[in-house]
């Protein structure tokens, strides 16, 4: 078993929650890797500071150590996050050539595809559809996004009820007022008491799952 010491940023997380962020971080790698960004680490940190709160925030040292830790992980997830990305440059591509007049042979010669696979990629990921797989995605994420934002949210007010808590233990009240302290308190309770979880629901092509 490892004595090292935990890493800040990792110790402020559950072991379950700690998986799945770990889990999220190798999608986000993998997906901005097929993307061609040229930073996908450094563009993974700007997402997970701009849409979480965590406390403390993940440094570049963080997730240059989980990239070095999940590189198996990611090696894993990068062909069927390339796959993603290719099929809707094309699917865009032939949207893009098919609105300019061009036959479906036409633009399978310049992708390179045989005609029928682009005839099928056609009615498979373009149009409605396309769009509708779209709109999923982003309920999908939102959904995560709501639910991770609640976790980082009660964790936050637990650790500051219990620092509260903490100065009430210490406070001399024969000559210090704490009613501020306590009514901080009161409300920090009443707050985490109210801030129910989100529901889980995502629709999908008007259905909702």
């Amino acid at each position: 078993m490892s004595t090292l010491p935990v890493p800040a940023f990792d110790a402020q997380f559950n072991p379950d929650d700690l998986a799945e962020w770990r889990e999220s971080f190798v999608g986000y790698v993998a997906d901005f890797t097929a993307e061609d960004n040229p930073d996908p680490v450094g563009e993974t940190l700007d997402e997970m500071i701009a849409a979480f709160d965590f406390e403390p925030e993940p440094t570049r040292a963080d997730l240059d150590r989980w990239r070095a830790e999940l590189d198996a992980e990611i090696a894993e997830a990068l062909p069927d996050a390339i796959a993603r990305v290719s099929l809707d440059r094309a699917a865009s591509a032939f949207e893009e050539m098919r609105a300019k007049g061009r036959t479906v042979a036409s633009i399978a010669r310049s992708l390179g595809l045989a005609p029928e696979a682009v005839a099928l990629l056609a009615a498979d990921r373009c149009g409605e559809l396309s769009r509708k797989r779209t709109r999923a995605a982003h309920a999908v994420r939102a959904e995560d996004r709501a639910h991770r934002q609640h976790r980082a949210r009660t964790r936050s007010l637990g650790k500051l009820q219990g620092k509260v808590e903490a100065a009430l233990d210490k406070a001399d009240f024969t000559a210090l007022p704490a009613d501020k302290l306590a009514d901080l308190l009161i409300r920090l309770a009443e707050l985490a008491r109210t801030d129910e979880p989100p529901a889980l629901a995502v629709n999908v092509g008007g259905r909702t799952i």
